[in-house]
């Protein structure tokens, strides 16, 4: 598999670009989420980055456990979105 790009959108720090060349494994996606996962499937994508085939792996208990709202995944999503989270291509979710 080619290297496909991912992005990690944490709380408190710049986007940083993730050079991915398999499907991120659950323990991963949990390391970068800092929880359960839980994947929101229909995200836009203005930049044309992935072709309007990705996906954004968030925090499922985030609300729960009152982790603070994410601007830069807000901003994408355009609804509340809380806690780290990691925007990926399709391909790399399994």
């Amino acid at each position: 598999m080619k290297k496909l790009t991912a992005i990690y959108i944490p709380v408190d720090a710049e986007e940083e670009e993730v050079q991915v060349s398999q499907p991120l494994s659950l323990k991963h996606m949990q390391e970068y989420v800092e929880g359960y996962v839980e994947a929101i499937w229909h995200v836009p994508d203005p930049s044309g980055a992935f072709n309007g085939k990705f996906v954004m792996i968030v925090n499922e208990e985030g609300t729960l456990q009152k982790l603070p709202p994410n601007p830069n995944a807000i901003a994408r999503l355009g609804r509340l979105i809380v806690g780290n989270v990691i925007l990926m291509d399709r391909k790399l979710f399994v």
